[in-house]
């Protein structure tokens, strides 16, 4: 139900009460709130111009700071590195504050590479290997059952490169018309980039990483080096935790050394081969980086091989420390005809190179081959060069004849700088690649008889031969490179210890070819600092004279207008101690105009830098002008800082204070409209009763006037 005193409309007096109240209250609010509001705006509008001028000269500070500590005189650029034979980029460079001006002459003779690892074919990725075994990856175990596929065997290897200890390598398929192989790849460049080793079974041999042969595992500098791992005072069975080789001995340096996998360490080894041996350093503990990577690794300078009196055991000891590694020689295509030849005169027994081809059988089925039909030879060399070779037969053409024309130097795979032999073994034609490594080797032969018809010798290929691949598809290499005719090897294509403060970063090798490499002072970037300070010194002036006028938050503010004063000062103050060419800003382009707007002149400035760099850094330095006005901007900074804390405290308690007197103001506003509108209601109740009796006495009289009548 309303409130019956909150509106009154004056229906008897005619008076519009209710708008007589509302004005009355809008006074007095004018009168008391008002003024309270207006109070409480004002402080919170002056607190928050203090901290907007306090960014202000902050940024200023900072903009006058990379002047005094020469920061921003440090910034230097990187030109050049582009080979003046072939245009290409070798070499890029970052040049930081440290750095030293000056040309290098640079040669990039080869790039570092990750390197990439394949295994033999298969035909299916989801069919039983068969294969069980043992082996270490960068030092991360993998072991795989016969039941295994070529799928869980490349996920195996894939979870071992997660964790603390990652192996650095993933594996993935590569697919063609031959197969599905898998392919190892090193996560980082470098030469040690995937390290394989079995230690129980041969399962790297059969999955055709290995060739099946073994070598001494040779660092760069001649010396015999062990696989990587993750801690050099951790036994091997802690960091590998495989079944190992049983404890056995090895030689070197001619002395007999034990292994012990389950108490071994590198360095414990390596202090057994230094004591054995006698000889200081002959065994090393090294520690290497790689992408993410970091191990340690042994070096061992003095001859090292199995011991014969236990060579099996010593063998597997080697090959699991990585002191012998396995072969990866490539693999050369080999095609192999589905057809196995005959000759018919000789009773069916295998065709050989003395077979007429008119005698010609292809598992027994007769090729029908007479006088005047042209045989035709076609196919690709291993480089993909095209062959095609036509011969036309004669009573007296041998199997011999064909396979002198497929080998000739002229049109044949004889030809070209990639050739392949073509021979008959077993009756079956064969194409062998003189490169091992993959090819595109192709070859098919047909007949075309004299009179109408043709015949083929049957499909040709690697499904009855030899796939050509390469084990190592990309070799992991180091980068090697110039500096002003000094050589040097990084693991990547990055080098930040060559030249003091500048990295160098290698984008191509051209052996032979030197490029030069400017590293000099950024001229545009020191003006466009220069300018920075200018502006943030315009910034600071303007400010204070925007928020200090009429009507402002800051109206004639006495404190801010000293304070930019004291910047004027101290930018007009003489220098003194300064031992260069320059003794005020205005000699190399700063200057401000007669309003007091400070610009740079850059031409004027730039070449004061190229002609006089240090003497123009002295003048903006701790003693110069940018000390000065440091000194100026951090002593208002502070100030303001004070200011602007105390403004805001005061005006946060005042505010409070403020909303209290305005809450109480508010509520005797509330009480005296009720009043007010209360006493409006009598009023006009009052005058309603009195309306109502005066209209029954002029009844009553007007009545008696009418009896009056009537009688």
């Amino acid at each position: 139900m309303a409130d019956p005193t909150s509106t009154v409309n004056g229906v008897i007096s005619g008076i519009q009460w209710q708008t007589m109240v509302d004005q009355i209250i809008a006074l007095e609010s004018q009168r008391t709130v008002t003024p309270l509001t207006t109070q409480q705006t004002t402080l919170t509008n002056a607190a928050a111009a203090w901290k907007d001028f306090q960014t202000v000269v902050g940024r200023f500070r900072d903009a006058a700071k990379t002047l005094r500590d020469g920061t921003a005189f440090g910034s230097l650029t990187a030109s050049g590195g582009t080979s003046s034979t072939t245009g290409r980029s070798l070499v890029s460079a970052a040049a930081s504050a440290t750095a030293t001006p000056g040309s290098y002459s640079i040669g990039v003779e080869q790039l570092a590479s990750a390197e990439k690892v394949g295994s033999g074919v298969f035909g299916s990725t989801s069919a039983a290997l068969g294969i069980a075994g043992a082996f270490l990856i960068n030092g991360r175990r993998v072991t795989i059952t016969g039941s295994d596929t070529l799928t869980t065997v490349r996920d195996k290897i894939n979870a071992t490169n997660s964790g603390a200890t990652r192996s650095g390598v993933s594996a993935a398929f590569s697919k063609s018309g031959a197969g599905t192989r898998l392919v190892l790849t090193s996560d980082a460049t470098g030469s040690s980039g995937v390290e394989l080793a079995d230690v129980s079974g041969s399962a790297l041999t059969s999955l055709g990483f290995s060739d099946g042969t073994v070598h001494a595992n040779l660092a760069a500098n001649g010396a015999t080096q062990s696989f990587g791992v993750s801690s050099s005072t951790a036994t091997f069975a802690a960091l590998w935790g495989i079944p190992l080789p049983s404890p056995s001995t090895i030689q070197v340096g001619g002395q007999t050394i034990s292994v012990d996998f389950s108490t071994d360490t590198l360095a414990s080894i390596a202090a057994q081969i230094n004591a054995a041996t006698g000889v200081a350093n002959a065994a090393t503990v090294v520690q290497e980086t790689s992408g993410s990577r970091t191990y340690s690794r042994l070096d061992i300078t003095l001859p090292v091989s199995a011991d014969a009196s236990d060579a099996a055991a010593s063998a597997a000891t080697l090959a699991a420390l990585g002191l012998s590694v396995g072969g990866r020689a490539d693999v050369a295509q080999q095609l192999k005809s589905a057809n196995a030849f005959t000759d018919d005169a000789a009773g069916g027994i295998s065709a050989t190179g003395g077979t007429l081809v008119t005698n010609l059988s292809a598992n027994g089925t007769s090729l029908g081959l007479q006088s005047g039909d042209v045989v035709t030879m076609s196919g690709r060399r291993g480089d993909g060069s095209a062959v095609s070779i036509a011969l036309t037969v004669t009573g007296a053409t041998t199997l011999q004849n064909l396979l002198d024309a497929a080998n000739s130097g002229v049109g044949s795979f004889g030809a070209g700088s990639r050739t392949a032999t073509v021979s008959v073994v077993g009756g079956k034609v064969t194409v062998t690649d003189g490169t091992a490594g993959s090819s595109q080797l192709a070859l098919s032969i047909s007949a075309t008889h004299s009179g109408t018809g043709t015949v083929s010798f049957g499909a040709i290929d690697s499904s009855n031969g030899t796939a050509g691949l390469s084990r190592q598809i990309v070799a992991g290499r180091d980068a090697r490179f110039l500096v002003d005719g000094q050589s040097f090897t990084r693991r990547t294509n990055s080098a930040n210890d060559v030249i003091s403060g500048v990295t160098l970063n290698l984008l191509g090798a051209e052996s032979g070819t030197t490029t030069d490499l400017l590293i000099d002072r950024n001229t545009d970037d020191i003006t466009k600092q220069v300018q920075s300070f200018a502006s943030a010194y315009n910034a600071v002036r303007n400010w204070a004279n925007t928020n200090t006028a009429d009507g402002k938050a800051l109206a004639h503010n006495s404190s801010i207008r000293s304070m930019v004063q004291s910047l004027s000062s101290a930018l007009l103050k003489p220098l003194t101690g300064l031992s260069g060419q320059y003794g005020t800003t205005a000699l190399v382009g700063l200057s401000r105009d007669k309003f007091g707007v400070m610009s740079v002149d850059t031409t004027k400035l730039q070449s004061a830098l190229e002609s006089s760099f240090d003497d123009v850094k002295e003048l903006f330095g701790r003693t110069g002008v940018g000390g000065s006005l440091y000194t100026a901007a951090d002593s208002i900074a502070r100030d303001v800082t004070g200011s602007a804390a105390v403004l805001s405290t005061a005006s946060t308690t005042h505010a409070g204070t403020l909303d209290n007197r305005i809450l109480a103001a508010q509520d005797r506003l509330a009480t005296k409209k009720a009043t007010l509108t209360k006493q409006f209601i009598a009023m006009e109740t009052a005058m309603s009763k009195a309306q109502s009796m005066g209209s029954s006495l002029t009844s009553s009289i007007n009545g008696l006037f009418n009896y009056n009548k009537t009688q």
